[in-house]
This record gives C-alpha cells, structure tokens and sequence, in this order.
C-alpha cells in the first residue's frame, strides 16, 4: 500500500478500546485469501461511482445471515466502501461503472474476534470473500445485488438513512 493511501486509510479509520479512541495500525489486515490482484489507484478506468448509500446484507449467496447478526456496507460517492462485517469493520476502495462492472481493491479489516454468536467469525470471512469476488452489481429501489458473472454473491437492502 503507498503511503498516501495508508495515511488516508489511518486517518478514516479509528478504534474504540474502554472508551477512548485510538488508531492501531496492527489492527488491520489485508483480507484477499492470497490472491492479491493489482489495483488502479483511479476509478477513471471504470468511469464514474455509481453506488451509493447504506446497505444491510440480506443474503450470503442463497444463505440468509445468522440470527441476531447484521452486516453493513456504506458505499461512498468517492468509491469508497466501509462498513461492519458482523465482529469487524472493514473498507476498500470501489471502481463502479453504470454498465454494471464493479471490483473491490484489498479489503482492509479490523482484528477482533467474537465468540458468539455461534458461526458468526466464518459468516463474516465468508462475507468479506464474496464482497472481494464480486465483479457486476445491480440495484433496483430497495435492493442491490452483487454478482459474480452471473451467480448473486451478496443480497443487500436499502436502509432508511441511506
């Protein structure tokens, strides 16, 4: 990662620990599964963003999400993409088209671990996976999709404040 990116990226990215607010830059790590794909720093390849707003994930593939669990992304007018995968925040950069074409830089997620509820660590590994495979999108009022070729990867609903 350059260092304008990482300066960015520590500037954006705080953390909460007993009530006082600090970075950790060891609290972040790349998740891409080993498969790191090179990244333009400028979405102009791809054209304007064309994604926007706050979003609840509905569905995991063909798997709703586990009870009492929420997974959120907020996809910024810059392409910037952040948001809760379940234990961990994450955030990328997004390259969108209206065309449809959609692709993720290496995700960068914060380093906690929870317990319960049951699964819940492997539903957010899974998440963070299918968001890095995406490569199409499409969005009608209240929901989005995202795709690999033409599988659903990931289920999203509008929210109210986004």
């Amino acid at each position: 990662m350059d260092h304008e990116r990482r300066k960015a990226l520590q500037q954006s990215l705080s953390f909460c620990f007993f009530g006082a607010c600090f970075f950790s830059p060891v609290a972040l790590t790349a998740c891409d599964g080993g498969r790191s794909k090179p990244y333009a720093k400028s979405a102009s390849s791809l054209g304007q963003h064309a994604l926007k707003g706050h979003w609840s994930v509905l569905k995991l593939e063909d798997r709703p999400l586990i009870d009492d669990t929420e997974i959120s992304i907020h996809f910024t007018a810059s392409g910037l993409i952040r948001g809760n995968a379940g234990a961990n925040d994450f955030q990328a950069q997004s390259q969108t088209n209206h065309n449809g074409l959609f692709k993720t830089s290496d995700i960068l997620v914060t380093e906690r671990y929870a317990i319960t509820p049951p699964g819940l660590m492997e539903q957010e590994g899974r998440f963070l996976r299918l968001l890095r495979r995406a490569n199409r999108w499409h969005q009608t009022e209240e929901t989005m999709s995202l795709f690999l070729d033409e599988r659903v990867l990931l289920l999203l609903q509008k929210q109210e404040n986004g």
